[in-house]
């Protein structure tokens, strides 16, 4: 008798550990997952003495409603030779929040990245344009999304994105993903 008792015990021990992964994966797979696409420059290119307006994508692939609480887009010029920051630097004077965002939906942003000095825009001189179509500097866009589904019971979960401007490219294709882990990451 104490023999089959044990092995009910085991048994059920078992059940429910297999019950608990279930659980979690079905978590897992009916959770909002939100994320940064189609990145470009209205335009298409940058021009010069006129605000550089951002437009981008921010789209929902999961199967539940996510809401933004926080998304910032930030944006960096940096000398071909040398690499973005081991840490991203967010500009917090860039940060909005769209709302909700239903699975399978997407939300489009326009966004006017801050000046150098602190300006209110970001104007480019024909210089600073002329230099990005050589390549001697390399323009970023870079940030990160923070959300909540039905399944948040831990916490936000946060999507960072990066982008590099192509200046080759067209309306499409005119910004590459920037792979570094520091910057795109989901968590």
């Amino acid at each position: 008798m104490l023999k089959w008792t044990r092995i009910v015990g085991v048994f059920t021990g078992v059940l429910a550990f297999v019950g608990f992964i279930q659980v979690v994966a079905f978590i897992q797979s009916e959770r909002a997952f939100i994320a940064a696409t189609a990145f470009s420059i209205v335009g298409v290119h940058p021009v010069a003495n006129t605000n550089l307006i951002l437009s981008m994508e921010i789209k929902n692939s999961g199967k539940s409603t996510g809401f933004i609480s926080a998304l910032n887009i930030s944006g960096k010029f940096v000398p071909a030779r040398e690499q973005l920051p081991e840490r991203p630097e967010y500009t917090k004077s860039n940060e909005i929040s769209p709302g909700p965002i239903v699975a399978g939906g997407s939300y489009k942003i326009r966004n006017e990245p801050q000046g150098f000095k602190d300006e209110p825009h970001l104007v480019l001189t024909d210089a600073d344009v002329s230099a990005l179509k050589r390549g001697d500097f390399i323009f970023y866009i870079y940030g990160a999304i923070s959300y909540t589904d039905e399944f948040s019971i831990f916490g936000e979960r946060r999507t960072g994105f990066c982008a590099r401007y192509n200046p080759e490219g067209d309306a499409a294709t005119s910004f590459d993903n920037c792979p570094d882990k520091n910057y795109t990451y989901a968590r």
